[in-house]
């Protein structure tokens, strides 16, 4: 249940301009890795902790 709903969420950030402008953070990514992948927009992290 909860891959369905963050596959949700994560469709959501690509489909508001508003959610995008906090989400695009993490695909500006040149270098992919494990650490790399966590990059996120702090007001990103408060609204996925509070959603999730």
């Amino acid at each position: 249940m909860i891959d369905f709903q963050r596959y949700w969420f994560h469709r959501l950030d690509h489909s508001f301009i508003f959610l995008w402008r906090f989400h695009k953070i993490h695909h500006g990514i040149s270098k992919f890795n494990v650490i790399s992948s966590q990059r996120a927009h702090p007001n990103h992290r408060i609204g996925n902790t509070i959603c999730h």
